[in-house]
């Protein structure tokens, strides 16, 4: 008999992040738009896996004091846009780096995880 993998559960709302921004509109003034991610432990596992390597290593040179590789660091910063403009395209060319650190925090928080850690749920 096959197993038949359950579908994911990554479009149910309460897996779900959702945020309003502010956005200009065709009349001059700005208009609110939605966006949604799935909760962390809901993305690609290709991508959280990734994400997780990256993040261990970045924590770990962090805890003993030494410097991030610059090279490490943009690794980072491009799994961390490739994953928000697979589940939120466009959002990078409305943001500014602080709305981004803003976004990614709540959205951490609602996840209740961080970038470097696991879930046991996800897993």
């Amino acid at each position: 008999m096959v197993f038949q993998v359950p579908a994911s559960k990554a479009s149910i709302n309460q897996n779900r992040f959702e945020f309003e921004l502010d956005v200009p509109a065709a009349n001059g003034k700005t208009k609110k738009r939605k966006f949604s991610l799935p909760k962390m432990q809901f993305v690609s596992s290709d991508v959280r896996h990734r994400m997780q390597r990256v993040g261990v290593k970045i924590d770990a040179l962090q805890k003993e004091g030494e410097t991030v590789d610059p090279a490490l660091q943009v690794e980072a910063a491009e799994i961390q846009r490739e994953l928000i403009e697979k589940y939120a395209p466009g959002l990078y060319e409305l943001v500014t780096d602080d709305q981004l650190q803003a976004i990614q925090e709540a959205w951490q928080e609602a996840s209740n995880i961080g970038l470097g850690e696991s879930s046991p749920s996800a897993d």
